[in-house]
């Protein structure tokens, strides 16, 4: 009685719920009919001819298969009709296309997915993109991403993660993907409990006889509706989602084109309105409602009492900042009155004796002297014995009038200030003095205390000064430079106005201040100082360039200015806006290194690794493919000998690349230790058949060499490149001489010979008695491109590769020619301290197969990757591929079987071939690999040195090579 009555409470509230959706639906219908009779219909697609033309014709292949039973996402609606957001998905494209396609219920998946491998079926509305439906069909970027998701009742407020289920009872579908996900993540920690279906577990939660449902967000939300269960919630998301695309077969790829086109012209906002129609519940984020409400109330508390307390500590700072100021006040006024009557006649006594000036006291009638300073008595030649003898009249220079005069101001002013006075000096000249005088009462005897200052040097000077000035003043005010004077304290006393435009500082802003307090930067303020100081104790000019943090360049002249003694008493400095010139001349330096740059082979070496990768991509499909076409072709018929030439010319390409990349020192390879003689021993006959019958191989080998480390393939490219030009300088019969043997170089050699570094070599020469080299040709003779024989004759690669080859084996060449005579390459190669490697063993005419090992291909280029996989699967190999990296760890993770090899591309998108191996070993430890790639950067090598115990096949390779190396690395212990 009580679960049925419940149900039927729920059943109730569900009516009422649907009854306000309906009328959100209308609201929302009459909103989206209203913005389409304003907007019309949607714009068709912009197709190619191509694409409608298929469309136009072929109205009977645009099959759709729908699951019936897929709620909300597609379903059979009640009318029987193609329901669900994928429908409305559908309706959106057809009216972009102005087509209808041919919509048939499905039920069985299995069938649903061989149709449309089949083409019987064209278009999959809701599929999920998976590495192995994508090999028979096309997939659009994903229009829903729908999470797997947490159900529970309203009760539990809290946002929960699967980790955060310990100890409860999880329900969970039976028998889908979603139940492996759960149970994988279970670990004992919560119980799984399945479930027939959707409802049966929503009611289950509703009822409380599970604590939780994990379940697909939108079928969940679809069933809560259906079903009519208002006390449920969406408590949290976990890793787990659907994304779900429009897949089309691999049967129409015109179709697909179009379909593509016609979901990216759909706007997000109206793919938006289709998810919340059939997605209504969201996924909670943030803090729980409880927790929130809690943190809110908690804040308001704490910021209140903050608030308060802030109040209450200003008012209290305040009175007690007034009080304090008031026994500051009083205290400081106590100390200053206690000070001065302490010390008033010593400072007076200080001052009067050691003042700078003149300073007399005499009676106010002018009758005798009381007292005198050191200054006056020096400049008079009198002591204080002698002065007290003699009455001011006799001494002082005022005359009776001056003298009246001041006693008169004294005597009603109590001062005078100031008073500028010419008197006859002792020699007779004139002279300017200052004089102030105050009255005084000393124990009831009125006093004069008089100061006087001989200003007749700073008269003069003044007078010259102010001549000086204004000539200098209008020189400056007019001149675009930026002049400036400073003192012996290093401050300006004059700038023109013309620093406020490389400064941004205004002209007065200057007076009286130095850089640093300008706010220079440090750098060049002690570059300035040092400069001035120089410039002050030397009296040298100096002349420097810098630059300003507004990026103007200056040339700064700085010049003493001389006093009348001969010493430095000012420096001026005129500053010259030199950016102009100090562009050009960076430019021109710029424009010389780009020339010598571009004189320099290296510039082809950086071509040659730009262009490596994608070229040999090119070569490896052109390659792979015409090796498959050629299987399939008789040898008998035209289109054979077509195809041969094809694959000659792809693998002279081929060819091409690697010499330019031996040039750029960019190629991959495998050092050993080798024993030069041994090597080349086994490589006579092959040389020999190179240059021909008409010239003789001259084998002279040096016992006892010492070992060298290099890769044995570069060593055949060395001698062949070799043998071939002195083949070529070889008019008719002749002799090529092969010659090893050793050396070693100290310092002073090594100085007069690029590239050479004191130590122990190994030399292999290759001498003819060809027609030789003039200088002119020597000069060029290492340059890629650079040949002397006709067009069609040859590449010029050879000796570039050579060079590069040897450079990159830390080797130095000495190439002697002589025009009609012979010609001498002597290559230096470092003495290496380990023991030869055994040579080994020469590989199988035919590639191995495979003993049904499960091998992944990941490569970025589509081209390759099916050709990699054809071709393991042609030797017997059960091959799973991966266009980008995360596919291939994908793979690694969820395929259920060994995989014994991954063979990767070093250069991909997301993360590189090195990233990825290491990722993979996290889990397939046991795992190994072959990396792939037509130029590889420093990732697996070291200046195109192989790291150890990598294994790596170069591009372009054929059928056979992949194999050959796939067997290689699994036979390997």
């Amino acid at each position: 009685m009580g679960m049925a009555s419940e149900r039927d409470s729920f059943r109730e509230r569900a009516l009422a719920r649907r009854a306000g959706a309906l009328l959100l639906a209308l609201l929302v219908a009459f909103g989206t009919w209203a913005a389409g009779a304003h907007e019309g219909p949607a714009p068709p697609v912009q197709l190619t001819t191509e694409e409608r033309a298929w469309l136009d014709q072929n109205p009977e292949k645009l099959t759709l298969f729908f699951n019936t039973e897929f709620p909300p996402i597609k379903f059979q609606g009640r009318s029987g009709a193609f329901a669900g957001m994928g429908a409305d998905i559908i309706a959106m494209v057809e009216e972009r296309l102005g087509v209808t396609f041919l919509k048939e219920p499905c039920e069985d998946w299995n069938r649903h997915l061989a149709a449309l491998r089949s083409g019987e079926c064209a278009i999959a509305p809701t599929i999920v993109r998976t590495p192995e439906r994508v090999q028979y069909a096309f997939f659009t970027e994903p229009y829903a991403t729908v999470p797997v998701v947490i159900i529970t009742t309203s009760a539990v407020q809290e946002n929960l993660t699967l980790e955060e289920l310990a100890g409860r009872r999880v329900a969970v579908v039976s028998g889908f993907a979603t139940e492996n996900y759960v149970r994988e993540r279970a670990r004992e920690r919560f119980a799984v409990v399945a479930v027939e279906d959707v409802p049966d577990g929503l009611q289950r939660v509703a009822f409380g006889q599970v604590d939780a449902l994990v379940e697909n967000l939108a079928v969940a939300a679809y069933y809560i509706d259906q079903e009519g269960i208002p006390n449920l919630r969406v408590a949290g998301s976990t890793d787990y989602a659907f994304a779900w695309s429009i897949g089309v077969s691999r049967e129409y790829p015109l179709l697909f084109s179009a379909i593509r086109k016609a979901l990216e012209a759909i706007p997000a906002d109206e793919i938006d309105v289709v998810r919340r129609r059939w997605i209504p519940l969201e996924i909670p984020t943030g803090l729980a409602p409880e927790t929130a409400r809690r943190l809110a109330v908690i804040a308001a508390f704490v910021l209140a009492l903050v608030v308060s307390l802030a109040v209450i500590t200003y008012f209290l700072k305040r009175r007690l900042n007034e009080k304090v100021e008031g026994l500051r006040a009083a205290q400081q006024e106590l100390l200053e009155q206690s000070e001065r009557v302490a010390s008033s006649e010593r400072q007076f006594r200080a001052i009067f004796e050691h003042a700078p000036y003149a300073v007399v006291i005499t009676s106010l009638d002018g009758e005798r002297f009381i007292d005198a300073n050191n200054v006056f008595l020096a400049n008079h030649g009198l002591t204080r014995e002698e002065l007290r003898d003699l009455r001011p009249a006799e001494v002082l220079e005022l005359s009776q009038e001056q003298q009246a005069k001041t006693v008169e101001t004294l005597t009603k002013a109590g001062a005078l200030q100031d008073v500028e006075a010419t008197v006859p000096g002792r020699d007779g000249t004139q002279r300017h003095i200052l004089f102030s005088s105050v009255l005084l009462d000393i124990q009831g005897e009125k006093q004069a205390l008089s100061m006087t200052v001989d200003v007749t040097e700073r008269k003069e000077a003044e007078d010259a000064l102010r001549q000086r000035e204004e000539t200098f003043r209008a020189l400056s005010e007019n001149s675009e430079d930026v002049i400036m004077r400073f003192d012996r304290e290093l401050r300006h006393t004059y700038v023109n106005p013309s620093v406020e435009g490389p400064t941004g500082i205004p002209p007065e802003q200057f007076i009286g201040k130095t850089h640093e307090e300008l706010g220079f930067p440090e750098d060049l303020c002690t570059l300035w100082k040092e400069t001035l100081r120089e410039v002050f104790s030397t009296g040298n000019a100096r002349r420097i360039e810098f630059e300003l943090p507004s990026g103007i360049w200056v040339d700064w002249l700085v010049m003493p200015e001389f006093g009348k003694q001969g010493e430095v008493e000012a420096v001026i400095t005129s500053a010259r806006d030199i950016t102009e010139r100090k562009e050009a001349e960076e430019e021109r330096e710029r424009l010389q290194q780009q020339l010598l740059r571009a004189q320099r082979m290296e510039s082809v070496g950086r071509l040659a690794g730009g262009v490596a990768h994608d070229f040999n991509n090119m070569l490896a499909v052109i390659l792979g493919q015409v090796e498959l076409a050629l299987e399939q072709v008789d040898p008998s018929e035209p289109l054979f000998s077509y195809l041969k030439e094809v694959h000659e010319a792809a693998r002279r390409s081929a060819e091409l690349t690697r010499q330019l990349l031996a040039f750029a020192r960019r190629q991959t390879v495998a050092p050993k230790v080798l024993d030069l003689n041994q090597t080349v021993e086994g490589m006579l006959n092959m040389l020999r058949r190179l240059v021909g019958e008409d010239i003789d191989v001259n084998w002279l080998p040096a016992p006892g060499l010492w070992p060298i480390k290099m890769d044995p393939t570069q060593l055949d490219q060395i001698l062949a490149n070799l043998c071939v030009n002195a083949r070529d300088a070889i008019d008719g019969v002749g002799t090529v001489t092969i010659e090893t043997g050793t050396a070693s170089f100290d310092e002073a050699y090594c100085a007069g010979h690029a590239g050479c570094l004191p130590g122990d070599y190994v030399l292999l020469g290759v001498s003819d008695d060809g027609c030789g080299m003039d200088a002119e040709t020597l000069e060029h003779v290492f340059e890629p491109f650079f040949t002397t024989k006709g067009v069609g004759a040859g590449t010029g690669l050879g000796l570039a590769t050579v060079y590069g080859i040897v450079r990159q084996n830390d080797g130095f060449i000495d190439l002697q020619s002589e025009l009609g005579k012979s010609t001498t390459c002597k290559i230096y190669l470092p003495r290496s301290g380990g023991e030869p490697a055994p040579s080994a063993a020469e590989e199988a005419d035919e590639a191995p197969v495979g003993r049904g090992e499960t091998v992944v291909i990941v490569e970025d280029e589509p081209a390759i990757l099916e050709i990699g996989r054809r071709a393991l699967e042609r030797f017997g190999y059960a091959v799973l591929t991966a266009s980008t990296p995360g596919e291939a760890l994908r793979l690694a993770e969820e395929h259920a079987g060994d995989i014994r090899l991954f063979i990767t591309d070093v250069v991909m998108p997301e993360m590189n071939g090195r990233e990825l191996a290491d990722r993979i070993h996290e889990v397939r430890p046991e795992a190994r690999f072959i990396f792939m790639s037509g130029y590889t950067p420093d990732v697996i090598v070291h200046r195109g040195v192989l790291d150890d115990g990598t294994n790596f096949i170069q591009k372009p390779f054929t059928i056979s090579d992949l194999a050959i190396r796939a067997r290689q690395v699994l036979d390997r212990e």
